[in-house]
């Protein structure tokens, strides 16, 4: 084993200083220095029965003294608790002088509200669930991390129809004339980049990329490639091929690889692909070398499951394999992503019709779209990183009793959008940590080397023929598991300082001019909606341009349960307040519809 390790070891702490309130939570185990709490107007105060903790809060405001989880049957749960202070100083003397008695103190995450396209679910566009995105952790993408970027290009190595109602002004034909059939390639693009949040159709992980198609099978990806598209989508492939058509296929990837593209192909469906040869058969692309290859993986319950044992429900929509004979399971596959009842455009339908499909040709997709919020934050990562980053941030499925069978052949693991997004956002901090953790690496080359502030390694079982090659700029931790490759395998781990973190945005594509003007004119006459305050007291407001406002007919606030709590449909001088004083405190979400008394607006809030 060759192992290159250099580790720079440090400790730091920083405070942050901000205006007004200041919200910490930590541990008291010592349920006897649980103070007393007595509401004083807009502050608490606190009996600790100690005389020096008594004496060192009094020096500082305490809005707010309580309990985490006060319902919680969890004994640490039941230990944690939390406060609203006015000064940091506060802290600094009970970390120096009390830590013993309050433990783990750090600053209390702030609730995140989940971004919402108005198209997605029941939320709005064609009312049908897309459950394919909760299970990829789509909504947590888009929330925290990032919806897309219209400089990302997304490749459809296919006919499309670009005038399609979620394609249209975000779409392009490379050259040629566009197809106004909704056919297999219209489909395909919608899972990568439909527009979304525009009150139509559906949802889609990348849908703020761009997406620009070609007919024309291998040669497109060239096309596709020599052009600049960064991610290039083949959702189609062919078994029972001579070696020269192998080959030849090689070639085609090898040239459109050196070009910079990334290549993402549907693995097969198994034995409807290639019924000669068997679920086990190799497709290509997708089994050709710098091809990234997705299988199918199920995101809910099947009535149709033929398989009686399958009493575990995780058991149920993580299972691939022959139980579903559409799914392609061979050592060439790379991941898997949801393809079974997933919502798309109906092929050879008239726009708008949509319903639930299936089969890798719908995977392979959502991987291409992710792979384009990946290079949104973080443009300079390479072909070998990106597949790194799916593979180590994947959730495994392969020990599940189920897939057992399967070993070594249904890829790393499923796809977690979420996951991925957010360790290419980590490569590209000028602080962050890339952590590699709980995985089995026994075959495949693993490549981070693009300018990481520092990586740690923690649980990890290194073994077979596993190939890393990892550089961090500042510090690289084996913090625990087994790291002993064989068979050719290898650890490179480098600390080098000279590395440069100086990765620019995405450029426009030149060849796209026109269309960035029709995007421009298209958002200028986007109906946009917001509602402030997000954490509400009293009222909230809806605000938008006086053409949103007035295409608003009736605002209804539902609780958690759906059920309605506030409905208003008359509104005076074209403005929107809610009193929001007689509901609890809670979740809500608040609901804009038109005058068709369509969902036109989405917007979670909670009240204090």
């Amino acid at each position: 084993m060759k192992l290159i390790l250099k580790l720079f070891l440090f400790f730091s702490v920083t405070i942050g200083v901000a205006q007004n309130q200041f919200t910490y939570w930590f541990s008291i185990p010592n349920t006897s220095k649980v103070p007393l709490v007595e509401q004083k107007q807009n502050e608490v105060l606190l009996d600790f029965n100690d005389k020096t903790l008594n004496s060192l809060f009094s020096k500082y405001t305490i809005y707010s003294f309580k309990a985490s989880f006060p319902t919680s049957k969890t004994p640490y749960l039941q230990t944690m608790y939390e406060m609203e202070i006015d000064n940091v100083k506060l802290i600094n003397e009970i970390l120096g002088k009390h830590s013993s008695i309050f433990l783990n103190i750090e600053d209390k995450p702030e609730l995140q509200l989940l971004y919402i396209p108005n198209d997605f679910g029941t939320n709005g566009g064609v009312l049908f669930e897309q459950e394919e995105l909760n299970y990829i952790r789509a909504p947590e993408t888009w929330d925290l991390l990032t919806i897309g970027n219209p400089n990302i290009e997304l490749g459809i190595s296919e006919s499309v129809n670009i005038s399609h109602e979620d394609l249209i002004g975000q779409s392009d034909v490379l050259s040629g004339s566009s197809s106004t059939y909704n056919g297999h390639g219209t489909s395909v693009s919608l899972f990568a980049g439909a527009r979304s949040n525009n009150s139509t159709g559906i949802a889609s992980i990348g849908h703020d990329c761009f997406i620009r198609s070609k007919s024309g099978g291998t040669n497109a990806v060239i096309q596709l490639a020599q052009s600049g598209v960064k991610v290039i989508n083949m959702s189609w492939g062919s078994c029972n091929l001579t070696q020269h058509s192998i080959n030849i296929r090689q070639m085609a990837m090898d040239e459109a690889y050196e070009n910079g593209a990334v290549l993402i192909a549907a693995a097969g469906n198994g034995a409807f692909s290639c019924s000669s040869l068997g679920a086990g058969a190799y497709h290509y692309p997708a089994a050709n070398n710098h091809v990234i290859a997705v299988t199918v993986v199920g995101h809910l319950y099947e009535l149709n499951d033929p398989d009686p044992t399958h009493n575990n429900q995780k058991d149920r929509f993580e299972a691939v394999g022959n139980t579903y004979p559409s799914t392609t399971h061979n050592d060439m596959v790379d991941i898997a992503a949801p393809g079974r009842y997933v919502l798309t455009q109906t092929q050879g339908q008239p726009t708008g019709t949509y319903s639930y499909g299936g089969g890798t040709s719908y995977a392979a997709p959502i991987v291409t779209g992710t792979v384009g919020l990946m290079l949104d934050m973080n443009y300079c990562i390479d072909q070998e990183e990106i597949e790194t980053i799916l593979k180590l941030t994947s959730r495994k499925i392969d020990h599940l009793s189920v897939n057992q069978a399967f070993y070594g052949e249904i890829g790393s693991g499923v796809l977690d959008s979420y996951e991925a997004v957010n360790m290419a956002n980590e490569m590209a901090k000028s602080f962050g940590t890339v952590e590699v953790k709980d995985r089995v690496l026994y075959r495949w080359n693993y490549k981070l080397e693009t300018a990481p502030y520092e990586i740690k390694m923690t649980n990890n079982d290194v073994t077979g023929n596993a190939i890393l090659n990892f550089k961090a700029r500042n510090n690289i931790e084996i913090l625990s598991g087994d790291y002993y490759p064989q068979s050719g395998g290898y650890i490179e781990l480098q600390i080098d300082e000279t590395l440069a973190l100086d990765c620019p945005p995405p450029p426009p594509p030149a060849s796209r001019k026109s269309n960035l003007d029709t995007n421009d004119k298209l958002n200028k006459k986007k109906i946009e909606y917001k509602i402030v305050p997000t954490l509400v007291e009293s009222f909230i407001e809806i605000i938008a341009n006086d053409l949103s406002i007035k295409n608003v007919s009736n605002v209804k606030v539902f609780n958690l349960f759906g059920i309605e709590v506030i409905s208003k449909n008359k509104f005076d001088n074209d403005e929107i307040r809610l009193n929001m004083e007689t509901l609890n405190e809670g979740i809500y979400l608040v609901k804009l519809y038109n005058l068709k008394g369509e969902t036109i607006h989405t917007q979670k809030i909670i009240k204090k």
